[in-house]
């Protein structure tokens, strides 16, 4: 909320860019709980909602920190490559890993047992967003596939750009941006 921007290095470490606005010392310690323990064991993927700090590591586990503790999920067997947080009535994240599948897990409960998507390429990319018809979720596969589903199930639409996918992100109206070295991709489902 104050403008202050995380982000991982190469070696999973934690640097902060800091907002214009005053800090507020939850998460200031947020922050440096996080920051501490990254020293010790690196993250590969990050995202943050409200007062969360999600990280996924080499070993398949994804961590939230949070102002009501750690939670912790074994999600994935190998390297988490991507993590999304959504801030919505019942907060969740999203991971992507090196084995192929996407999973949902509310921290404080047990994750689902059986993945949102699972293929035989490494996740890349994965971003989830709520919008007004409710949570969506997309994923991009290193082969170039990119799905768009709704995580209580329905229609999963795909799409194939061509070029590698480096990043997926949902708006709140619900449209699809795809990115690639080449080119800025929207596209808008229809209900």
């Amino acid at each position: 909320p104050d403008g202050t921007v995380l982000l991982l290095d190469d070696r999973g470490r934690l640097h902060t860019v800091r907002g214009t606005a005053p800090r507020a010392p939850y998460l200031e310690r947020l922050t440096e709980a996080v920051s501490a323990t990254l020293a010790r064991h690196p993250g590969t993927a990050l995202a943050a909602i409200g007062g969360s700090v999600v990280v996924g590591d080499r070993l398949g586990s994804v961590h939230a920190f949070g102002l009501r503790g750690l939670h912790q999920a074994a999600s994935h067997s190998g390297r988490v490559t991507a993590v999304a947080a959504v801030d919505s009535e019942t907060p969740f994240v999203c991971s992507g890993g090196a084995d192929g599948t996407v999973r949902l897990w509310t921290p404080g409960r047990d994750p689902r047992p059986e993945p949102l998507a699972e293929r035989p390429s490494p996740v890349v990319s994965v971003h989830a967003t709520q919008t007004p018809h409710g949570p969506l979720v997309a994923a991009a596969w290193a082969d170039g596939l990119v799905k768009l589903r709704r995580p209580e199930g329905g229609r999963t639409l795909a799409f194939r750009p061509g070029p590698p996918v480096r990043a997926v992100a949902v708006t709140g109206a619900g449209s699809l941006l795809i990115g690639t070295d080449e080119s800025l991709v929207c596209l808008v489902p229809r209900n």
